[in-house]
């Protein structure tokens, strides 16, 4: 019975692991709400974490990159925010800005506000793309 409930609680330390490293935990409305998020990685940067938060009305997207080179300064490219509707088809999309914390950091975080909640079923794609 103990190695029984040890293997339970294994799995659920695992599930939650996962959902914490995949960005759809802690004050996240991704899977609540039925939002999916997407990362699309370029070979200059990963997107490492992605993560939506309801605030007052209001739905701010944010994450962080890290670069795939390992060199101090900026981490070239752009990070694009699209959201897609229950349909597919295209709501929203913009670039955004994203800072390193230190020179020396191969990782950069950003962060969108938007005006309005998200519709369940909708799509939140984050695309890094070395094209400027």
């Amino acid at each position: 019975m103990k190695s029984l409930l040890t293997s339970i609680l294994s799995v659920k330390t695992y599930v939650a692991a996962v959902l914490l490293m995949s960005g759809c935990a802690g004050g996240v409305m991704a899977g609540d709400a039925g939002v999916t998020v997407e990362k699309v990685s370029s070979e200059v940067a990963d997107v490492k974490h992605v993560w939506i938060k309801r605030d007052d009305g209001h739905t701010v997207i944010g994450g962080q990159i890290t670069s795939r080179l390992h060199r101090e300064g900026a981490i070239p490219g752009v990070v694009i925010i699209e959201v897609l509707g229950p349909d597919g088809k295209p709501r929203y999309q913009t670039r955004v800005d994203y800072a390193k914390t230190t020179t020396q950091s191969q990782s950069a975080k950003f962060s969108l506000p938007l005006d309005t909640a998200l519709e369940p079923n909708t799509t939140v794609r984050v695309t890094h793309s070395s094209d400027m």
